[in-house]
């Protein structure tokens, strides 16, 4: 399961060093909900029915053109809050929330890297999810904290 990130900020740059992979993942059955954790330090955390088979990772953005040592406000939103299969005719995953830090600290000159991870859940509704790639998109906006 590949999860495709598009970044975008409000000023300044921000760059894709990494995009967000949740790797291999098998939701097996599907009876009930099941939840999973890709933290920002890439450790993965799973309930339910879902099995690593490859290992993925979180995002990594690169924010650069700001005023040294100023305070940013990160924000991350998406369009539809699902991941769905490449085709997009199958049962989707649940976008429940990404985690990032909502705020961050440029270094003196004026950069910071931050990870992104997300938190996944299945539907439950015991349709079977397909084989494939999965994708979705979302933005990531790094704004300077009004003073």
């Amino acid at each position: 399961m590949l999860l495709l990130v598009v970044a975008t900020a409000s000023s300044a740059q921000v760059e894709l060093n990494q995009p967000l992979s949740l790797g291999k993942i098998v939701a097996a059955h599907n009876q009930d909900v099941s939840e999973f954790m890709m933290q920002p330090n890439g450790q993965m955390i799973l309930s339910g029915d879902f099995w690593i088979v490859e290992r993925g990772q979180p995002a990594e953005f690169l924010l650069t053109g700001f005023k040294p040592f100023e305070d940013l406000t990160i924000r991350v939103e998406t369009d539809n809050g699902f991941v769905n299969h490449f085709n997009g005719n199958f049962e989707a995953f649940k976008i429940d929330r990404f985690l990032y830090p909502q705020t961050v600290r440029v270094n003196a000159y004026g950069d910071a890297v931050i990870r992104v991870g997300i938190v996944i859940q299945s539907s439950g509704s015991g349709t079977a999810y397909q084989n494939g790639p999965y994708r979705a998109a979302f933005n990531l906006y790094a704004d300077p904290v009004e003073q």
